[in-house]
């Protein structure tokens, strides 16, 4: 396995989107996307 891989470093941190800027191409992908990613950072997420 290749150490450089960007997915396997644990320092990175995700940040959701904030405000009305799209990520995706429409607002019914943009949703589900967002929730995933709320997820994931960790000002946002359950702990």
């Amino acid at each position: 396995m290749n150490s450089n891989n960007p997915r396997l470093d644990n320092s990175r941190v995700i940040r959701a989107p904030h405000g009305t800027a799209l990520s995706a191409k429409s607002w019914l992908s943009e949703a589900p996307l967002r929730m995933l990613l709320n997820n994931l950072d960790p000002d946002v997420a359950e702990r």
